[in-house]
């Protein structure tokens, strides 16, 4: 269909105009072209009618869970945006991010790097030129602003104190290593920088408590079990109670992984990719039933959890943490100042009940889908009974000057 490919071909040299990367047009093209291959198939009378079909097949295979949300959600947006070429009107962008900014030696230095072409991939370009630009942008602020100032000791001093600010160090670690031997590559700068990157640096690792039984049973009475959504909600938040599953589990619970006799669940979880099956309390298995058969909308979908608004597909994988924040401010509850009342809270909870009742690591790690014990470690840090065990026995030990 012709006046479809030249409003694709329109929207793709628009889409290069603007900076997108070719790894993303990439993705967008792979669209495009199922949606060419669609209107040819079925010998449409225009593209107008292409595109409409192309929407309600979309939206199908979302409902019935052939497709994920965010797919649907890029298929529904090029669709508007090629409607709009066609009819002539302008095409609405995301705002472009701001990009921080450098001294001009820095910036000069950041072109070179970028268009050396020895990258496996945009987004391997795009990471470690981000990763430079805030360094330079820190060179800046501490009255370093051209090459000359970029000496192993100054970088050293960078990356201790970024270290110590950030969570995810190896990344960064990992994108300064490359951006830079490709300045050293260019003659940009003459010291070797990998000694530097060496150096293991310790990062902060925050701590967060349980949550308690009264801020859960706060949570829970502010739910109208008279709604669907009140259903939904409270089936959801019992299960994450009861299981300590994450939210991304939860929602990508399938009504076939439900045993409803024995009551109990057998999932894939998604962070791991590893098979879990956990027994659930009967309360549970109850307010599953009681939404499944009276309160689900009627769907195609292969999920037990729902939307609750068209399209009745499966939810997002932060529903059950946003609709957690939402009944807790219901119930005055202020989460900046007490930030342990959350979704994840509940899963803390349960691997501090587990520790406190003297149940083994390695059990803990199994209940809570981890992969070694190490991660299951810090629910003995939350467990006071635990660490009262380990506490050590100062009977017969006096300080200094005691007699």
């Amino acid at each position: 269909m012709q006046e479809l490919d030249i409003a694709i071909d329109k929207l793709v040299s628009e889409m290069l105009s603007r900076g997108y990367a070719r790894d993303s047009i990439g993705y967008y093209r792979r669209i495009f072209d199922r949606l060419t291959a669609f209107a040819k198939l079925r010998h449409f009378a225009n593209a107008e009618r292409a595109l409409v079909a192309f929407e309600k097949e979309s939206l199908s295979k979302y409902e019935s869970g052939r497709i994920s949300l965010p797919r649907h959600q890029a298929q529904a947006n090029l669709v508007a945006r090629i409607r709009n070429v066609l009819m002539g009107k302008a095409v609405i962008w995301r705002t472009n991010r701001v990009v921080t900014p450098v001294s001009k030696d820095f910036s000069k230095a950041l072109g070179a790097i970028a268009s050396s072409g020895n990258w496996t991939s945009d987004g391997v370009k795009r990471g470690v030129i981000s990763a430079l630009r805030t360094m330079f942008a820190w060179f800046d602020q501490h009255g370093m602003s051209d090459l000359s100032d970029l000496t192993r000791e100054t970088v050293l001093r960078y990356y201790i104190e970024k270290s110590a600010s950030i969570k995810h160090v190896v990344g960064m670690r990992s994108r300064l290593v490359l951006g830079l031997s490709t300045a050293r590559s260019l003659g940009l700068i003459s010291f070797d920088s990998s000694v530097i990157f060496k150096l293991r640096i310790p990062t902060r690792v925050r701590f967060r408590p349980a949550i308690s039984d009264e801020a859960i049973a706060r949570v829970i009475d502010g739910i109208n079990l008279k709604t669907e959504l009140g259903r939904r909600d409270y089936a959801m938040i019992l299960l994450g109670l009861d299981s300590g599953l994450r939210p991304v589990d939860i929602t990508n619970l399938r009504l076939s992984d439900v045993n409803w006799r024995d009551g109990s669940i057998s999932i894939v979880q998604h962070k791991t990719a590893q098979p879990l099956g956990l027994p659930l309390s009967s309360g549970v298995i109850e307010a599953m039933k009681e939404y499944a058969l009276n309160w689900r909308p009627r769907s195609n979908c292969r999920y037990l959890f729902v939307s609750c608004r068209p399209p009745r597909g499966k939810m997002d994988a932060k529903t059950p943490g946003v609709r957690f924040a939402r009944y807790a401010k219901k119930a005055g509850i202020d989460r900046q100042a007490d930030h342990v009342v959350t979704f994840y809270g509940m899963r803390r909870r349960l691997g501090r009940n587990l520790a406190t009742n003297r149940i083994p690591m390695t059990t803990v790690a199994q209940v809570l889908g981890h992969n070694g014990l190490k991660s299951a470690e810090h629910y003995m840090s939350l467990s006071p009974t635990v660490l009262a065990e380990c506490a050590l026995d100062f009977t017969g030990i006096e300080p200094g000057g005691a007699r």
